[in-house]
């Protein structure tokens, strides 16, 4: 039986926030490589909120604003030794997964409004990090390019297990339909 999506995000908020050589080597993918540090805050519930986005407009080809409400998969804020936090902001996407409308950009906008706040761990800096199996990121190489860091599920499948399930050639895309 597959694990689901959120149950990915359970899995590797646990193994972010509990085991130290999967956040050393998670975070050595990360610009944070080499800052020595501890996990003060980890959790898969999937905070959401509001932003405001600008996008270029399809039918005029001006920029627009607009609200996006959306969420934050996996939340994990590390503080180094000099007492500076950061966040790691993950989207995990499994390989039929698709993502919604300016998602991507919903990203640093979100990262950006709960910086300093302390219900988000109070933390100063922050990447997004995508995590999604190679065949996905290929499919939506556009999108998935803005987030700052890109995680294969077959990289995390080394140590995980579990991120292995998702993993399918392109030809069985048919099949999966659209789940997110």
């Amino acid at each position: 039986m597959r694990t689901s999506e959120k149950e990915l995000d359970h899995e590797l908020a646990l193994l972010l926030r509990d085991n130290p050589d999967f956040q050393k080597w998670f975070l050595g993918k990360t610009k944070f490589a080499k800052r020595l540090s501890k996990c003060v805050l980890s959790r898969s519930d999937h905070p959401w909120t509001t932003v405001t986005i600008e996008v270029t407009s399809a039918v005029t080809g001006e920029t627009e604003r607009i609200r996006r409400q959306g969420e934050t998969d996996i939340l994990v804020v590390f503080e180094d030794d000099s007492g500076k936090r950061f966040a790691l902001h993950i989207e995990n996407k499994i390989a039929g997964g698709r993502f919604t409308n300016h998602q991507p950009e919903g990203y640093p906008k979100r990262a950006e409004k709960w910086v300093g706040q302390e219900k988000y761990g109070n933390y100063t800096e922050w990447q997004a990090i995508l995590v999604a199996p190679v065949e996905f990121k290929e499919r939506f190489s556009e999108q998935a390019a803005k987030f700052n860091v890109y995680i294969s599920h077959e990289e995390i499948a080394e140590h995980v297990p579990s991120f292995g399930t998702y993993s399918v050639n392109t030809a069985n895309l048919n099949t999966l339909g659209n789940r997110v």
